[in-house]
């Protein structure tokens, strides 16, 4: 019997390890990620077809990309399915929109921040290829609500409003 358990173990991760081989290893939002930054192409990504293309959308709003599920478009959980990604970095700063202080829970302020209205670069890529499809500038919204947390960066005190979200879905190809 242990020879059998043996022989099946070996059997399934020797299956595993040429599976490997042959194919790679399988696609993760983290390569996918390095599209935003390198411009990487992931021949494991799904071909872009007709009809709406399920994209994953990351947004680079401290210096870091960060996948957004709320704004991807045909969501799908597995990353090989993506046809797109779409990626949102902050370029600049518009017009001061509001004071906003943070506080301890002591309510003595400890904190406080100018938002400003963002500008903000979409750029999309064919996921399997790499290749830029759109370029396309956006600006923040124009709400003045702080928001419920801020990370202080560098001494910078300032946050940013974001594009409204029907702005940037609007501008990923379908």
């Amino acid at each position: 019997m242990k020879l059998f358990v043996v022989a099946a173990v070996v059997s399934v991760v020797s299956g595993l390890a040429i599976s490997y081989a042959l194919t790679g290893p399988s696609l993760h939002d983290e390569d996918l990620l390095r599209t935003c930054t390198t411009g990487e192409a992931h021949s494991k990504a799904a071909a872009l077809s007709t009809g709406e293309p399920a994209t994953r959308t990351f947004a680079d709003t401290t210096g870091v990309y960060a996948h957004r599920p709320a704004l991807d478009q045909l969501p799908v959980a597995d990353p090989a399915q993506v046809q797109l990604v779409a990626c949102l970095r902050r370029t600049g700063s518009g017009a001061e929109l509001n004071t906003c202080n943070y506080g301890n829970a002591s309510r003595v302020v400890s904190a406080r921040t100018t938002l400003h209205q963002g500008s903000w670069e979409l750029t999309v890529y064919e996921a399997r290829t790499g290749r830029r499809i759109v370029v396309r500038e956006l600006a923040g919204t124009t709400d003045s609500t702080c928001p419920g947390s801020t990370i202080l960066r560098g001494g910078e005190a300032a946050d940013y409003t974001e594009p409204a979200h029907a702005d940037i879905r609007a501008a990923i190809p379908r």
